[in-house]
């Protein structure tokens, strides 16, 4: 057999199996998080998606106040809620 054709072929099959590896890390991911949503729910932590001050403020174009906000409600890092308030941000203002 030819050397390529044998690389080709454990490639292909190293790529389904990084392939199959991060399907199966998705899904678990999924499961906690509602897990983590379950739990935040139960023990009433806010939800900021809720938080009329985050809105009102990416209305009055104020993000990094927005950004302060989120992190004060989550604890996130700034790019996470950067991230967020972005996200927000295109889906409140047309």
């Amino acid at each position: 057999m030819d050397s390529k054709y044998i690389f080709s072929v454990i490639g292909i099959a190293l790529l389904l199996l990084i392939l199959i590896a991060i399907n199966q890390l998705i899904k678990s991911v999924k499961r906690i998080n509602l897990t983590l949503d379950k739990i935040a729910q139960k023990i009433g932590v806010a939800d900021p998606a809720g938080d009329d001050l985050i809105k009102s403020l990416i209305v009055d174009c104020k993000k990094i106040e927005a950004i302060k906000r989120y992190r004060e409600l989550t604890g996130a890092g700034l790019k996470e809620a950067a991230d967020y308030v972005e996200k927000l941000t295109q889906s409140t203002i047309p």
